[in-house]
């Protein structure tokens, strides 16, 4: 059985599409810059994940975010 930190998926994905949409949907439309998802994992070195659209950058949150690791948003 795997651990899930976010059991429900599909509202995960609702607010993080609206919230992220809200921030940074002119960006992309625009071409001005990514949605960048950070983490912190412990014990190991920051990673960066850089995206031009929220579905991507929603499904790796989503992910990492079960998988136990602090994950950060931010724009480049």
């Amino acid at each position: 059985m795997i651990n899930s930190y976010l059991p429900d998926k599909d509202l995960f994905y609702k607010t993080a599409h609206a919230f992220l949409d809200t921030l940074f949907s002119d960006v992309l439309k625009n071409d001005l810059g990514q949605i960048e998802i950070r983490t912190f994992p412990k014990g190991q070195s920051p990673e960066q994940y850089f995206f031009d659209t929220t579905d991507e950058a929603i499904k790796t949150a989503y992910d990492l975010c079960n998988s136990g690791v602090d994950v950060y948003f931010g724009v480049n």
